[in-house]
């Protein structure tokens, strides 16, 4: 991807912006919300290479899993926005299920959900019923997100953990920086891996404009390879998510200086 930056002061005012979005979520009541769609699209494919051992023969069997093909809208809630630095949402989907050929086209729904996202956590109620596309976007909704101080071309940060059997490692590098329009085009990539029961790994990829100034992606892409192994299997799980966002009721509230502009004319 080329890198380039537009703007003379490259994100200077648009830092000054995300400030300005921090104080207001702060302020925020907890009985007021911001409300987020997002479109969204979900493409799976799963596949099981099984080892046998049987008395008279060795070997391994391949199997190929269903296909997943969804597209709705994920809405979120802003419930509360407290000093700490955590975001208090309610999270939902509405997804219409493609036709395959294991299964007719149907209608999914996931309810709404509460959930508390901070950069490196998200936490769900137990057995909650939530997508894989919608804990893949709650991470991007955390409000310290965005780690760098100077958001210029090239600035990288990464994400790592290492507990309870865990650990991983994700870069973010800044490619494309659009002062007027207070956003950046990023790339995200690494690993994770999950040891905890039996071994999971997980390789991402992917790229992202975000708003600086609302703290919101403004279109995503991902695409993740999962993989399980123990001494009988091999599993693997391929999907691609995208999103766009929507709407963004502080977006009725507080327009841009270009549509303003527009208007006068």
């Amino acid at each position: 991807m080329r890198c380039s930056a537009v703007g003379p002061e490259p994100m200077r005012r648009s830092l000054l912006f995300a400030a300005l979005a921090l104080c207001a979520f702060r302020t925020v009541p907890p009985s007021s919300i911001r409300h987020l769609t997002f479109d969204v699209a979900y493409r799976s494919t799963s596949e099981a290479e099984i080892r046998y051992d049987d008395f008279d023969r060795s070997g391994t069997r391949l199997v190929l899993g269903p296909e997943v093909r969804r597209h709705g809208t994920i809405d979120v809630s802003v419930v509360a926005a407290p000093a700490d630095g955590k975001l208090v949402v309610d999270v939902s989907e509405r997804a219409d299920l493609a036709a395959t050929v294991e299964s007719r086209a149907a209608t999914e729904q996931f309810p709404p959900v509460r959930a508390t996202i901070t950069g490196k956590d998200l936490v769900l109620p137990p057995r909650a019923k939530v997508s894989e596309e919608e804990v893949a976007l709650l991470h991007y909704l955390a409000r310290d997100f965005v780690v760098p101080r100077t958001l210029d071309v090239g600035a990288v940060w990464r994400e790592n953990s290492h507990e309870n059997g865990t650990h991983g490692d994700i870069t973010n590098r800044v490619c494309d920086v659009d002062a007027a329009a207070g956003t950046i085009r990023m790339t995200m990539a690494g690993t994770t891996y999950d040891g905890r029961s039996g071994g999971v790994d997980v390789d991402m990829f992917g790229s992202m404009t975000y708003d600086v100034a609302s703290l919101v992606p403004r279109d995503l892409t991902l695409h993740v390879t999962t993989v399980t192994e123990d001494y009988r299997r091999i599993a693997r799980i391929v999907s691609d998510f995208s999103a766009t966002l929507a709407s963004d009721s502080f977006a009725s509230h507080e327009p841009r200086r270009d549509d303003e502009r527009a208007r006068k004319r």
